[in-house]
């Protein structure tokens, strides 16, 4: 696996970060046929940038749940293993 989801996270805000410097220089800096259309394909791009670094939240939020609840069922399995009754 590599790299954490929040490792990926940060990387994808660094590309971004540095897009969208590439996209403003772009629009200001070059005027004339097609910069308005690379840097509104680079917005583009960077929104979907954006997009998977939501994703990412997602899926963590996903894991933590699930390692919650996996620790409850421990904790369940535990008492029953002991004798202790649940409430």
């Amino acid at each position: 696996m590599g790299r954490s989801l929040g490792q990926m996270q940060s990387e994808l805000r660094s590309i971004i970060n540095e897009l969208e410097s590439i996209a403003s220089g772009i629009g200001s800096n070059f005027k004339g046929i097609g910069a308005e259309q690379c840097s509104s394909k680079l917005q583009d791009f960077i929104e979907e940038c954006e997009a998977s670094i939501k994703h990412l939240d997602h899926i963590k939020e996903v894991r933590r749940e699930e390692k919650r609840k996996e620790r409850e069922r421990q904790q369940k399995l535990e008492m029953l293993l002991n004798g202790k009754t649940m409430i």
